[in-house]
């Protein structure tokens, strides 16, 4: 499958200008055209107008505001998407990586430390654990490094395995270190396959995936992919990549 790729965001080294990126992990896709800072921005820090080691951000669209995992500061909080100065703390004493919200506003979080996902339903500040939290392993009441998480339609809770599950490797049954995932309208799974630099694809209840963006068919426009990090959709079903070796966005039409 050739697939052509396109910065959208980065991709002019690292740094702290707006067209620059460091390191980027989680990803939320909206209309913005322009880049700025909308939360943080005022060096590493615990105040309320910093953020330290923020690992993924969701739009809460009902209220127009930001909800971001500031894993630095083992908290979640809130921030107003326009013109906010501060954030609010929401969740505190977690050690959160991923954010999802789904279409009840219910907040889910992953613990990477508690190897557990959290379901906080909006307004509340105690969570019910939904996955996990019975120690490390590959049982389907287990988990190993969690990271990201989607939330599909249903709000399903029941574990079954939709892609990988055979072992680390490269193969197309296989995964090594997946780390974003996003399930599109007809239940179909891609995953960044972190260290294999490419995006796979698990039609549904399919057993084998398809490698959908690697290394070996790129547009000019775009890096070749270096540890791809979390995985979206916009509405015209856009797929876009976080690409953090290269600090950048990449937009791919795979359709």
């Amino acid at each position: 499958m050739e697939t052509k790729g396109y910065t959208v965001a980065g991709g002019n080294e690292k740094g702290r200008r707006f067209h620059q990126l460091s390191n980027p992990f989680g990803l939320y896709v909206t209309n913005e055209r322009v880049g700025k800072v909308i939360a943080g921005g005022n060096d590493s820090g615990s105040a309320a107008d910093q953020l330290s080691f923020p690992n993924d951000v969701v739009l809460d669209e009902e209220d127009d505001s930001l909800i971001i995992a500031d894993s630095g500061n083992r908290r979640v909080v809130r921030w107003a998407r326009r013109n906010a100065t501060s954030g609010t703390t929401i969740i505190s004493d977690i050690d959160c990586i991923g954010v999802v919200v789904d279409g009840s506003g219910a907040l889910y979080v992953v613990d990477r430390i508690r190897l557990e996902v959290k379901k906080y339903r909006k307004g509340y500040t105690m969570g019910t654990i939904v996955a996990g939290r019975n120690g490390k392993g590959e049982a389907f009441n287990q988990l190993s490094s969690p990271a990201y998480a989607f939330v599909d339609q249903n709000h399903s809770v029941q574990a079954t395995i939709v892609a990988g599950g055979n072992g680390q490797g490269s193969d197309v049954n296989q995964l090594l270190r997946p780390i974003g995932i996003v399930v599109d309208r007809m239940g179909n799974v891609y995953v960044a396959d972190r260290c294999n630099n490419r995006i796979m694809r698990w039609l549904k209840d399919e057993l084998h995936g398809s490698v959908i963006i690697d290394n070996s068919a790129h547009g000019s426009l775009v890096h070749e992919l270096s540890y791809p990090e979390a995985v979206s959709f916009d509405r015209q079903g856009n797929l876009y990549v976080v690409d953090k070796d290269h600090s950048s966005v990449q937009k791919f039409n795979i359709t």
